[in-house]
């Protein structure tokens, strides 16, 4: 399957749905600073959309969501809660407590990539600024790309 996961859009509405357009994914994460911003984006029934809220997101929505997906635990979150600006410590004990294999989260706008043990803390840039990821999950692992619209 393949995931898009997007965060901090910012308004930049038509962003998402350049990134939806171009990736076709089955799965869309979106973590937050931007939830209006879907409503642009018509998508089939076969297309599952997850979103958690930022802390710009006025909308009644959940800060954080944990599923699991062809055996791994995944964690969605915004970050601000977790002040992932001062580093991913208390993220950390979060994904430690949900037990979360693969950690998607937004709020630093900044594209990173770092494993604490086992597990795997990704953020996809902003998508404000065009940045997104691509990811592809399926019996035989897990695999991801960052990607920029422009």
């Amino acid at each position: 399957m393949k995931i898009l996961v997007c965060s901090d859009s910012h308004g930049k509405k038509y962003n998402l749905k350049d990134a939806y357009d171009r990736e076709r994914p089955d799965y869309i994460f979106f973590l937050g600073d931007g939830l209006r911003d879907l409503d642009l984006l018509e998508l089939p029934y076969n297309v599952y959309l997850a979103a958690v809220k930022g802390n710009c997101d006025m909308i009644q929505e959940d800060e954080t969501r944990c599923f699991c997906l062809e055996n791994k635990k995944l964690l969605l979150t915004h970050g601000h809660n977790s002040h992932v600006k001062q580093g991913l410590w208390k993220l950390d004990l979060l994904a430690r407590e949900k037990q979360a294999d693969i950690i998607f989260y937004g709020h630093t706008h900044q594209k990173l990539e770092t494993r604490i043990d086992s597990r795997l803390y990704l953020c996809p840039g902003a998508m404000a600024q065009g940045d997104y990821l691509v990811c592809r999950l399926d019996k035989d692992g897990f695999t991801y790309e960052f990607r920029t619209l422009y």
